[in-house]
């Protein structure tokens, strides 16, 4: 004979219940900004297949995602700083910068130093905007302006006063086997690209420096009341900022793309 309790008991959940409500969750878990983003995205991409069939064709993605590559390469080091709160203006001279330091001391060394040298005052251009900021407290806005003039400075003495890089041989054996690459059919900008992206993402949400980052720029109270050393966590940020911004112009200056120089056609200045 059924109990009345057996008929109204409610039927346990099954294992795929469960799952279906754990996607559901998940879906409900996502920002609406970044659905509007992604609807937009793939409106934008219809519109251009309809006005043109050329646009979904294999070769012009790839041609896209080599173009877009430099600048995915560069927000990734601005979100750092972004998050925290802050801004970087000085990632465009540090471009310009690194470019026509790669291409002057690869121009009379002949080997990887020139590219070295990029690197190092790309990355130290960051770091003393990381020093302004952390340790003296300039805002970022103030501490990164400043940069851009001590960058285009730089940029004009490197070039001695020359209004175009004459000096530059984008023929010469590192120039030509980078280009190269980028014409490979996974383009090496793109597979970078990639990587800065991981990079990003495992900085941000596996790290507690990606944790300190949102902490600083979450909260108005200082985040030193909360152990974290709010100094040497904006020193990385913008070191990093400026780490992103030395591997675009390394990338373009590669292609033959010169930002440093006024007078080549791929000029970012």
């Amino acid at each position: 004979m059924l109990n009345l309790m057996d008929i109204l008991k409610v039927p346990a959940k099954t294992g795929k219940d469960e799952e279906s409500q754990g996607l559901r969750k998940r879906a409900q878990e996502i920002p609406r900004d970044l659905i509007i983003l992604f609807v937009a995205f793939l409106v934008m991409c219809t519109v251009f297949a309809i006005l043109r069939p050329q646009f979904l064709h294999e070769r012009n993605i790839i041609n896209v995602m080599r173009q877009v590559a430099v600048v995915f390469i560069l927000a990734s080091g601005q979100t750092f700083s972004i998050l925290s709160a802050g801004i970087d203006l000085s990632q465009g001279a540090i471009v310009s910068l690194v470019s026509v330091v790669t291409g002057r001391y690869h121009h009379e060394t002949r080997c990887l130093w020139g590219m070295a040298g990029g690197f190092g005052a790309g990355t130290f251009a960051g770091l003393i905007t990381g020093l302004f900021v952390g340790v003296a407290g300039v805002q970022p806005f103030i501490a990164t302006l400043g940069m851009i003039f001590i960058a285009s400075g730089g940029v004009w003495s490197t070039r001695e006063g020359s209004p175009s890089l004459g000096w530059i041989d984008p023929n010469s054996r590192i120039f030509s086997s980078s280009a190269a690459a980028t014409s490979a059919r996974f383009p090496f900008p793109v597979i970078v690209g990639v990587m800065a992206l991981i990079v990003t993402h495992y900085l941000m949400y596996r790290t507690p420096f990606g944790r300190h980052v949102y902490a600083i720029g979450g909260t108005r109270k200082p985040p030193s009341c909360r152990g974290v050393n709010a100094g040497r966590v904006k020193i990385l940020i913008y070191t990093l900022s400026g780490l992103s911004a030395t591997v675009g112009s390394i990338l373009l200056t590669s292609a033959g793309f010169f930002p440093g120089n006024p007078t080549s056609e791929g000029s970012a200045s």
